[in-house]
């Protein structure tokens, strides 16, 4: 989470604060009850998702982008012999098949890599009888299977590839805004209920309201919203 996404949250969960302390006074609205209940889940959802914000992807980063450049550079050299074999026996189709550049298979998107580097490899297992003449025999087109099988493990992994991050970050503004307006157009509207039956959790629940900005070099508090007009 960013900085304001953070005092967003703090806000928020002040807020939750405040009606658990209150519980069996919104217990008496079912409307609110259930607001509450709601915003409660997506500040948990919030807390869970923030985690993954925060997972490392530094030395994942680093070994993915090293098995990637492996795999390309055995699969660019297993494509050029299917590419040559299929030149010479004039099969155009088996060409275009496999013909990826090295950049294709290194800068694409990992979903691209595997999708392009398992069509080389399914055309090297169908052309093995034929590839000998070429460089390529079924050792390397094991091999080609093993670094393939690796590169689909690491980018795999839970919690580590930054389109998981990118995802968390995504889920986490989604939740913010849903939780946001819970607060304005549901909670907000029926704490009129408890303005003269609980005055001093009506008082609470909108100096909960508050958000503190702590970006700056001191604490400034920023008014979220006031109690609605009546």
């Amino acid at each position: 989470m960013n900085k304001h996404q953070e005092n967003l949250h703090t806000m928020h969960k002040k807020v939750e604060h405040v009606c658990d302390e209150n519980t069996g006074i919104c217990q008496g609205i079912v409307a609110f009850a259930n607001a509450v209940a709601t915003f409660k889940a997506n500040n948990q959802k919030i807390d869970d998702t923030a985690v993954k914000q925060k997972t490392p992807t530094t030395g994942y980063t680093e070994k993915r982008d090293t098995i990637k450049t492996e795999l390309a550079e055995l699969a660019i050299e297993i494509a050029g012999s299917i590419a040559a074999y299929a030149h010479e026996n004039k099969d155009e189709v088996l060409a275009r098949k496999v013909g990826y550049s090295f950049t294709e298979l290194t800068h694409a998107s990992d979903a691209a890599v595997k999708n392009r580097v398992t069509i080389i490899f399914n055309e090297a297992k169908n052309s093995i009888d034929n590839l000998g003449d070429y460089g390529t025999d079924k050792a390397q087109i094991t091999q080609l299977e093993q670094k393939l099988n690796d590169f689909k493990e690491i980018v795999g992994k839970k919690g580590y590839s930054k389109e998981e991050t990118q995802t968390a970050t995504e889920q986490v503004a989604e939740l913010l805004a849903e939780n946001n307006e819970l607060l304005k157009n549901r909670l907000d509207k029926l704490m009129l209920k408890f303005r003269v039956s609980a005055p001093e959790f009506y008082k609470n629940y909108f100096n909960a309201r508050d958000i503190y900005d702590f970006g700056g070099g001191r604490k400034n508090k920023v008014p979220e919203v006031g109690p609605p007009q009546v």
